[in-house]
């Protein structure tokens, strides 16, 4: 089940990381939507082994899945983990997913529920994040972390009980479906093929003392489709119509600087043609991750 639910999956790349020295991931984070960034994105989920060369699919979704990015200021936030934070001044983004997913032969009805909370101050740092993956409704692990000045704490829920732990961190570091936050914060258009930066995920799953090192890339230009309504699970495919096609997308991906083909790959609007329930910029598309892709579906 790791290659549906882990963050860090197989996605088959092809990727020239950038010679130039890259900029540090806190000069790059530069908060450019945080006091004003509320979103509620909502995707169609397909099995990315149905799609067609010109980026349509001939089959039905197989579930839906919403991002939703939100700033508060001194406000009461309600997270999905770690209770109420009364006078939160910072960021806050959720990652919710359900979908029919292809297992031994069968099917397994699969949800997912994460999010992170960003602090306020220079840069985009993460105080807490929360992660719950389900299978047919019975949890298959639940991860709630803390993030220290030097060290990740965390509490593991899973089939073997609950086992608290601590992973000593030293530079950038974020976890989960953060990576989604991050490319809204960054400068994308100024840096096209340039933007480039490493961070470390803390890997609790497989062995808590081990570090996963990522680097980001991006690259302009690109031709994209996605979907002018939802599919609608079980529903008759799209046509033709239905999809918008757009050659300026921005193509962003993370790789695993140990396995270049782990990773995430990614495709961004700048602006136009959709609507985002708030601010219609950096407007996350079409996303591929654990065989599963994700299709903009909530477009004016």
């Amino acid at each position: 089940m790791k290659k549906v639910i882990l963050v860090a999956a197989v996605v088959i790349l092809s990727v020239i990381l950038a010679s130039c020295a890259p900029e540090s991931v806190e000069s790059l984070l530069r908060r450019e939507w945080d006091d004003y960034l509320n979103d509620s994105l909502t995707y169609d989920v397909y099995d990315a082994s149905d799609a067609s060369e010109d980026g349509k699919y001939s089959a039905a979704p197989i579930g839906q899945m919403t991002l939703e990015m939100r700033y508060y200021s001194n406000s009461p936030l309600n997270t999905l983990g770690h209770g109420v934070i009364e006078g939160f001044t910072g960021n806050y983004t959720t990652f919710k997913m359900e979908a029919d997913v292809k297992k031994d032969g069968g099917t397994v009805k699969v949800g997912i529920e994460s999010e992170a909370v960003f602090s306020d101050g220079s840069g985009l740092k993460p105080l807490r994040s929360y992660k719950k993956v389900t299978e047919n409704g019975v949890a298959v692990y639940e991860i709630a972390a803390v993030y220290g000045g030097k060290n990740y704490e965390y509490t593991l829920k899973n089939a073997d009980g609950v086992k608290k732990g601590e992973i000593k961190l030293s530079g950038t570091y974020f976890d989960n479906e953060m990576i989604f936050a991050l490319v809204r914060s960054c400068p994308l258009e100024s840096k096209g093929t340039g933007l480039n930066f490493p961070f470390k995920v803390p890997s609790v799953l497989d062995d808590a003392s081990k570090l996963t090192a990522m680097r980001v890339v991006s690259a302009a230009g690109n031709k994209v489709t996605y979907q002018r309504k939802s599919a609608g699970k079980g529903e008759e495919p799209l046509t033709d119509g239905d999809y918008i096609t757009r050659e300026d997308a921005l193509r962003f991906a993370y790789v695993s600087a140990v396995n270049p083909t782990d990773g995430l790959e990614m495709y961004y609007l700048k602006t136009g043609d959709f609507k985002a329930g708030g601010e219609e910029t950096y407007i996350p598309v079409r996303m591929k991750q654990n065989g599963l892709e994700y299709v903009f579906c909530n477009p004016s």
